[in-house]
């Protein structure tokens, strides 16, 4: 299994900094602590960000590795949901280490809030796509993953409940998405289309969301105005043949 060095910088309506990092294994979801032996600040290390920003709410954050971006970021509660997505992601390098840029909405951190990271193996023919939908509710946050098949439309599940969109939110209104190649090399090569479409129960679309080159530019978030996501609905990336 291949790893990548993953590094990630919070701030907080506090004014203080949170730095973390740590070592991931690619295609495995990895929780992001503190690290006092790389990040260089003076604060205790090996800690969830919810036991080191207790109390503060964190406005900024910015997630980036060393190999390529992570395929996603987010914040978990304390209940193992989707608080939140971090909406600034890239490779660890002087061109393309993503900025810490605002998050949609503060996140008041509470003991049990954690990081959680997927990096991606960066060999042709792995390619995978990360996306991250958010929106004004409490219930209107998760993540979904999806693997390029040559020639054929590729549906995204939640990486909490293994559901399609249209299941995972379902009555939920979405204004806002992540959406990351990861290993972005191969992506030209791999794709039909250049964009993930959120389409209805009929096929008409509802959202094009641009894949994002994070190791050249960085990935930022997209406003997609406002979507209700209905129980049918699908999102799908378009591999070529």
């Amino acid at each position: 299994m291949t790893t990548q060095f993953v590094y990630g910088a919070a701030k907080g309506a506090s004014g203080k900094v949170y730095t973390f990092s740590g070592t991931a294994t690619d295609d495995t979801e990895f929780t992001l602590q503190s690290n006092t032996s790389t990040s260089g600040v003076n604060q205790a290390g090996s800690l969830n960000i919810g036991q080191l920003a207790e109390g503060d709410s964190i406005t900024h954050f910015s997630v980036t590795a060393s190999g390529h971006t992570p395929l996603y970021a987010y914040l978990e509660d304390p209940n193992g949901r989707v608080a939140m997505p971090i909406t600034s992601l890239g490779k660890a390098n002087i061109n393309q280490t993503g900025c810490m840029v605002a998050l949609p909405q503060p996140v008041r951190m509470i003991n049990g809030f954690t990081i959680k990271v997927l990096t991606t193996d960066a060999t042709a023919g792995k390619e995978k796509v990360g996306v991250s939908l958010y929106g004004p509710g409490p219930m209107s946050k998760d993540v979904f993953t999806a693997t390029i098949a040559n020639g054929t439309a590729a549906s995204f599940v939640s990486v909490k409940t293994g559901l399609p969109v249209g299941q995972a939110l379902s009555g939920q209104t979405v204004n806002g998405a992540v959406v990351s190649g990861g290993a972005t090399a191969n992506m030209a090569a791999a794709l039909s289309f250049p964009f993930v479409i959120l389409q209805s129960s009929s096929g008409s679309s509802k959202a094009a969301l641009a894949l994002q080159n994070g190791d050249a530019f960085g990935v930022k978030s997209q406003d997609i105005a406002s979507v209700r996501i209905d129980q049918n609905d699908a999102m799908e990336v378009f591999g070529k043949a």
